[in-house]
């Protein structure tokens, strides 16, 4: 599977958990060379969105809280599940006709490795392990994060360590992931 390159101008929308990595990764790229320019917004002004804000800011990326809109030039908009569909941030980002993907979208799209992504009211921990037993059997080593609770984190890459996990990620290893629905509902890679 081939690797999309990282887009010149990308927005991060939601600074929760999935924003924060693929903030991180973002980043990671741009100081690595890669000429990205990456800013963020979340519709939150409270102490944890500032003190999440905060740690953005001092990767050098831009970020404005309480936004409702989205405004500039972009070529990617990486929004967060948490942002409900209905509220004005997201519905200002689908109105710019710029692609608005998830973080998972965004990290299957960031590597050639396939996924294997375990959703559903219950047995979700269970079916993980049991994928990745299954997958270990076959002679295929599996890349999982140490808590499967975590949906993949943007800032795992081939051949990078993750914060996630203890385990380096190779362009060959299948990734079993635990992931929430509302996780998935804006993946479109068909990679699943």
């Amino acid at each position: 599977m081939q690797v999309d390159a990282l887009p010149r101008r990308v927005l991060i929308l939601g600074l929760g958990r999935s924003g924060l990595a693929a903030a991180r990764y973002v980043a990671e790229e741009r100081d690595e060379g890669a000429g990205v320019v990456v800013a963020a917004l979340d519709e939150q002004t409270d102490e944890k969105a500032r003190l999440r804000a905060e740690a953005v800011t001092e990767l050098g990326i831009p970020v404005t809280l309480g936004a409702d809109s989205v405004e500039g030039e972009w070529d990617l908009i990486v929004a967060s599940p948490g942002i409900p569909p209905s509220s004005a941030l997201m519905r200002s980002a689908r109105a710019t006709g710029i692609p608005v993907i998830s973080e998972l979208e965004f990290a299957f799209r960031r590597t050639a490795a396939p996924f294997v992504a375990v959703t559903g009211t219950n047995g979700k921990t269970t079916t993980t392990a049991l994928v990745t037993h299954l997958l270990e059997r076959a002679g295929v080593q599996p890349a999982v994060p140490s808590d499967p609770q975590v949906v993949v984190q943007a800032g795992e890459s081939p051949g990078r360590q993750t914060s996630s996990s203890s385990r380096t990620v190779s362009q060959s290893s299948s990734r079993p992931l635990q992931v929430s629905a509302g996780g998935v509902q804006a993946v479109g890679s068909g990679r699943l």
